[in-house]
């Protein structure tokens, strides 16, 4: 952040995308590996982490290469794919924020027990009163810990989408352009100078009139 404030926002803009695709590309080569490690043995969450780090991953890459041609050719409608993940990355951590806050509100041992409810359905297991109790005191914690991170990322999303939005705006406006190119047949000649009915059209076009009879 403290370089996006020396440099120019074209510089931050793609270097903060560059970071991104490099981090979410890490995450997803670790996934990969575990899931390699543990090929006979994979389970729903590790699955869904994967397909989750891989759609992740096809955006990030979609709205780098996206970025970068809106540089090297001047079209701004190219950053739309980068505002688009941005807000979309923003607008989770924040709606995730919020419910953790509602889950520190007074709420935490009702989504505690349906988390646990959850866990016993799914794994077909029954947990004890005191793994019960050991439960909420990890979940809350959990939450805590996730609560900072999700704020933290969601101040580094915010900064990225004002220093997006800054590009943007040092690249030309957004123009119409035309879908059928113009005509570019050569100009008909003109009619022989001897015909008394054509007359010039300052227009480019040619207009002919009908002689009337003398009276």
């Amino acid at each position: 952040m403290l370089c996006c404030c020396c440099w120019p926002p074209r510089l931050c803009a793609i270097s903060l995308s560059m970071v991104d695709t490099s981090f979410v590309a890490l995450l997803f080569y670790r996934t990969v590996d575990r899931l390699c490690a543990i090929f006979d043995h994979i389970d729903g969450v590790d699955a869904l982490i994967f397909v989750v780090l891989l759609g992740l991953l096809i955006c990030e890459i979609l709205a780098a290469i996206t970025l970068l041609l809106s540089d090297k050719r001047g079209i701004s409608r190219y950053v739309w794919p980068r505002f688009t993940l941005l807000i979309c990355q923003f607008t989770t951590a924040f709606v995730v924020c919020l419910f953790l806050l509602f889950y520190f509100s007074g709420y935490s041992e009702s989504i505690n027990n349906a988390f646990i409810s959850g866990y016993e359905y799914w794994a077909g297991v029954e947990v004890s009163k005191e793994d019960r109790r050991d439960a909420y005191s990890d979940l809350y914690m959990y939450a805590i810990g996730l609560f900072i991170l999700l704020l933290v990322y969601a101040v580094y999303n915010g900064f990225e989408l004002y220093v997006t939005y800054k590009y943007y705006e040092t690249l030309p406006p957004e123009s119409f352009v035309a879908v059928k190119p113009p005509d570019s047949r050569p100009p008909r000649p003109p009619p022989p100078p001897f015909n008394r009915n054509f007359k010039a059209d300052p227009s480019g076009k040619y207009k002919y009139t009908i002689a009337q009879p003398k009276s």
